[in-house]
């Protein structure tokens, strides 16, 4: 089946058919995916590259798997905490506060923005700033940047390998 996915796909191709090709280009990596018997390391990479990003055809897919990325750390960051640049430490506390006041919810909007802003950064590490210690609060932080950092530069890679196959058609 894998084979004549990929005799299906590629007379698409010369019809100029792009979307038509890139289904079948999808079966085929599904078929590919279902019958190899390689090593684990490869099924599993062919894996993720269908749940990440549809095999290089949904930019959406990667772009939403990155923010999620973004926001599930800067969540982490809130409880974890960090410090950056001229901004103290900044930690979440779990003791829920008996009094909801303005104050509060506007300082934990701020923080969380703080924690967005510390995040963003981390997500595509420019000459992969892995952050400093001075900027780890707990022993936590440097697991997060370095998780972060990984997952954020594999999916940009696949959200602009996916955005590349779109403009090459």
């Amino acid at each position: 089946m894998e084979r004549t996915s990929r005799e299906i796909r590629r007379y698409y191709e010369e019809l100029s058919s792009y979307p038509d090709a890139g289904d079948y280009y999808v079966a085929e990596m599904n078929y590919r995916r279902a019958t190899r018997q390689g090593p684990l390391f490869y099924r599993f990479g062919l894996l993720l590259y269908w749940l990440f990003s549809d095999y290089g055809e949904s930019a959406a897919r990667a772009l939403g798997w990155l923010l999620g990325v973004w926001l599930t750390s800067a969540f982490c960051y809130m409880y974890a905490g960090f410090a950056f640049g001229k901004i103290g430490p900044v930690r979440y506390s779990l003791r829920p506060d008996l009094t909801i006041t303005g104050a509060t919810v506007w300082r934990n909007f701020v923080d969380f923005a703080h924690a967005l802003a510390y995040s963003f950064i981390n997500l595509v590490p420019g000459y992969f700033r892995l952050g400093t210690p001075q900027e780890w609060t707990t022993w936590t932080t440097p697991f997060i940047v370095v998780a972060e950092a990984v997952f954020g530069v594999s999916l940009l890679t696949l959200f602009l390998l996916a955005i590349r196959r779109r403009f090459r058609r």
